[in-house]
């Protein structure tokens, strides 16, 4: 019965976006997703966010956290969480999805290169 349907939402349809993701113990990150499937370095899947995600200290909602699929709200508070790709295991995952990329794009100014981070 399940065999038959196709996920219409395939793990790699969120490369290259912008996500929400918000993890255990109240992790909530914003990112543009460069990485989601194993990583035999670390021994599990992973989501890996481009340099520059956020970290969500403050949501700023009234009606929780699916109003910040439109954009940050004005009580919306963001630290920059890394300026170096972050790994984050999916075994400690909440939720992951997309946000409409329009009105998040200008909090994520094209990615700085590989040699801007890697020391």
């Amino acid at each position: 019965m399940f065999g038959e349907r196709q996920n219409p939402y395939p793990l790699s349809s969120y490369l290259g976006k912008i996500v929400l993701y918000t993890g255990d113990r109240g992790l909530t990150v914003i990112g543009r997703c460069a990485f989601l499937g194993n990583e035999p370095t670390l021994g599990s899947p992973v989501i890996v966010f481009e340099p520059g995600s956020f970290c969500i200290r403050r949501w700023g909602t009234d009606a929780g956290l699916g109003q910040l699929i439109e954009g940050p709200r004005p009580e919306t508070i963001l630290d920059v969480f890394s300026r170096a790709p972050v790994a984050l295991p999916l075994i400690g995952t909440v939720s992951y999805f997309p946000v409409r990329q329009s009105t998040w794009r200008e909090k994520f100014p094209a990615v700085a290169a590989k040699e801007d981070w890697d020391d």
